[in-house]
């Protein structure tokens, strides 16, 4: 049985850029509790050993970590683009297909001693320059990361993973040619990975090269029609020109295919309200907070749409929520 390697993948819009794993790798996520809250990690299962009775998911190991939204507990990550402060996400690998019958294997009677598994390999200098890379930019220390994976990179040069996270860094020091240029580096490699492909159509999008942005993304639904994340970032980039009509059906698709992704939902509440579709806004804004309370902009735009219909009392409080969940965002800030 065989993994697939996935790059995170960035959305970009009003609330900045996010860094997720393709929804395809959402399927394998569980939550590691050694990492604490708000961090997640996803497995890729090894193959069963049918005679052995294995279970496949004792034989699983942790491959990647990520922040799912913005207002997630883990709040020494992040990534700031034109004073807009949202998280940094590591790289996964999406989690083969097991059928009921591989998750499953019947067991022949043997002692749990004879099932122990051996200790893992110790990691390979790519892995731990990979690990520090990661490491540092928990803690806050961007330098110190982008340090990492330059060295992984003289050593590993096509290492896509390392090119792709470099690139992030590098843009977030406001650096957009170099990012672009160790995007390319990565694609060189990796011509059609469409994740790829919307990670620099966001970095492309912020520098307001919206049409270099445009024919990225094209690229990528060609390549991927159903990929959630290009979807939503299509639609981003509609909203930036104006055409906000045009970006409410890629987000009504991006939803539908993945109903959890809250930035989808938030960028549906407001380009309908900007279509003036004010019952499918507020709806699109609370189905995002209640995905994740914290996203303040999400309060203060249900506070915009119910200012708009009337709803005096009700926007009041959105509003409140929204000031609250925007100190405290500030407070959380490395």
């Amino acid at each position: 049985m065989t993994t697939t390697e996935a790059i995170p993948m960035v959305v970009q819009g009003e609330l900045g850029i996010e860094f997720s794993e393709p929804s395809s790798a959402r399927e394998a996520r569980g939550v590691d509790e050694a990492h604490g809250a708000g961090t997640l990690l996803a497995t890729v299962a090894t193959p069963v050993d049918t005679a052995s009775g294995a279970d496949t998911e004792a034989n699983a190991r942790p491959i990647f970590e990520y922040v799912d939204e913005p207002g997630a507990s883990v709040s020494d990550e992040h990534l700031v683009v034109n004073d807009v402060t949202v998280p940094i996400v590591e790289p996964g690998a999406k989690a083969a297909a097991l059928t009921g019958d591989e998750r499953h294997a019947p067991s022949v009677g043997l002692t749990t001693a004879e099932l122990e598994l051996p200790p893992p390999a110790p990691p390979t200098p790519e892995e731990r320059l990979y690990i520090a890379a990661r490491d540092a930019t928990h803690r806050g220390d961007l330098g110190e990361a982008r340090r990492a994976y330059t060295q992984l990179l003289q050593i590993a040069p096509t290492h896509v993973r390392g090119h792709n996270n470099l690139a992030l860094l590098i843009a977030e020091q406001g650096n957009t040619e170099g990012a672009l240029a160790s995007f390319q580096r990565a694609l060189d490699l990796d011509p059609e990975n469409p994740t790829l492909l919307a990670n620099r159509a966001a970095v492309l999008s912020l520098a307001h090269r919206y049409e270099a942005a445009e024919a990225d993304l094209k690229k990528a639904l060609r390549l991927q029609p159903e990929h959630v994340e290009s979807l939503v970032q299509y639609a981003v980039v509609r909203s930036r020109r104006g055409r906000w009509r045009e970006a409410l059906e890629p987000l009504r698709q991006a939803i539908a295919l993945d109903p959890t992704h809250a930035t989808g939902w938030y960028h549906l509440g407001e380009a309908a309200n900007q279509s003036e579709q004010l019952t499918e806004s507020v709806e699109a804004f609370r189905r995002a907070i209640a995905l994740v309370p914290g996203m303040w902009r999400a309060h203060k735009g249900l506070g915009n749409v119910l200012d708009r219909m009337g709803r005096v009392q009700e926007a009041a409080t959105a509003h409140r929520a929204a000031r609250a969940m925007q100190a405290a965002s500030r407070v959380a800030r490395p």
